[in-house]
């Protein structure tokens, strides 16, 4: 007999963001972070965070190997066509944000990087992501990747080598379908696909055996009667996150509400056992 499939399903409005200047006991200090390259520079060994982005006026202003601390990177929106020299020393770096600059292919250097856990490159609209791909294939300890308004990207198949991933967001990036290479991640846990343009959810993603929580909001053309039929296959997922303006689209029954808050969101329209409210703003639904 098949046990019941419980989601806990959670009105999404922003993706969730990792944080970072806590403080590292292991370094005796507390970890420093700074958006002054000119205060940076007086003390490089304290550096632990740098984010720079708009104020960098040159790559060789960056000076970037003095930081050999350095466990968070961000040159977001700062203009750059190629990576700074020096990148590749930075042994310890585990965050590297490049969202938002011109880069056509990310240098061979970066792969090198053996302590990085967590890429941006959202909104890099010219960037080669076959190439980038290859690149971030050898990081052995990559576990989240965010792909963010990219506009209509061609996700190519070799996301998959990939394999270390354990998060991977696609938000905004109008799709109107999941690339197939998404499914080959089965180690994923976190899919974030909010804001695209799906109609449907491919069966292949019944393949991703590991995901616990994935984000469906603000899908404006998706037939839920069908993503249900495909989710409900999936062993470990938990947690689904919708908008209100999904609930919304969905038949609306008051009655199956024991809580006030939620009647004007209403009730996910597939066969459901149960449906329970939750503190906060969700509910969690048996199959």
């Amino acid at each position: 007999m098949n046990s019941a499939k419980v989601f806990v399903l959670l009105i999404a409005f922003t993706c969730p963001s990792f944080l970072i200047g806590q403080n590292d006991s292991s370094k005796g200090n507390e970890a420093c972070y700074f958006n002054s390259l000119t205060e940076a520079l007086k003390q490089p060994d304290q550096v632990f965070g740098l984010s720079l982005g708009a104020t960098v006026s040159s790559l060789e202003s960056l000076q970037i190997s003095n930081f050999q601390n350095l466990e968070y990177l961000s040159l977001r929106d700062a203009g750059l066509e190629e990576l700074p020299d020096g990148l590749e020393s930075l042994k310890g770096l585990k965050v590297l944000d490049l969202s938002g600059n011109n880069l056509k292919m990310l240098s061979e250097e970066l792969g090198e990087l053996s302590a990085l856990e967590e890429v941006y490159l959202s909104r890099d609209q010219d960037l080669d992501l076959e190439q980038a791909f290859t690149v971030l294939s050898r990081l052995p300890e990559l576990k989240v990747l965010h792909l963010d308004s990219l506009s209509h990207p061609q996700i190519p198949s070799n996301l998959s080598e990939l394999r270390s991933l354990r998060y991977l967001s696609l938000r905004d990036d109008q799709l109107d379908a999941v690339p197939e290479s998404v499914t080959d991640l089965k180690e994923l846990r976190v899919l974030d696909l909010g804001n695209n343009d799906f109609e449907t959810l491919p069966p292949a993603l019944e393949r991703m055996s590991s995901l616990e929580e994935l984000y469906l909001d603000h899908e404006q053309q998706l037939n839920f009667d069908q993503a249900f039929s495909v989710l409900s296959n999936l062993p470990s997922l938990n947690v689904l996150h919708l908008g209100h303006e999904d609930i919304k689209r969905m038949a609306i029954d008051p009655a199956d509400f024991q809580d006030k808050r939620y009647v004007e969101t209403g009730v996910i329209p597939v066969p459901l056992k149960e449906i329970t409210p939750l503190p906060g703003e969700g509910f969690k639904f048996r199959f």
